[in-house]
């Protein structure tokens, strides 16, 4: 099992999850440890052209924010499934956001931007990224793609 895997079992034995949430996380570690190992073998083909990748995600569940701890652990998550996906690391930025619901009103709520640059799996990220999605009763979870360098 890569490092990144025995990672990510590690703390997935020790988190206090739902278990939608656990088996979201559960195909995370599954996911990171085939990547890792094709890697390894030489066996995953496509283009090695590094992405910057960005996952935007929010701490509301409907109109309330999730405890301190979800919100960690949300966040986390959404790290690992960058990883899984190839990213080498990943920077996460905080703040605050905003958004129009279907009434009208404005919806203020915190944030997360999770940034990487590097040869990223766009197929696998954007499977992690609706599981996570449903797994933590998101509206949505942003994926912004770009490759350009100046």
């Amino acid at each position: 099992m890569s490092t990144l895997a025995q990672d990510i079992a590690g703390r997935a034995a020790t988190a206090g999850r739902t278990p939608e949430q656990q088996a979201a996380y559960e195909r995370l570690v599954g996911t990171a440890q085939t990547v890792n190992e094709q890697r390894e073998a030489g066996v995953i083909d496509g283009d090695d052209t590094p992405t910057y990748v960005q996952v935007n995600i929010g701490r509301n569940i409907d109109d309330a924010p999730m405890s301190a701890a979800n919100w960690a652990r949300f966040q986390g998550e959404a790290q690992y499934a960058m990883h899984a996906a190839g990213a080498a690391w990943v920077s996460t930025h905080l703040g605050c956001g905003s958004w129009v619901d279907p009434q009208g009103f404005t919806v203020s709520e915190e944030s997360a931007f999770l940034s990487a640059f590097g040869v990223i799996d766009l197929d696998i990220l954007r499977d992690r990224i609706a599981e996570l999605r449903d797994g933590w009763h998101q509206d949505a979870i942003a994926l912004i793609v770009g490759s350009e360098l100046i």
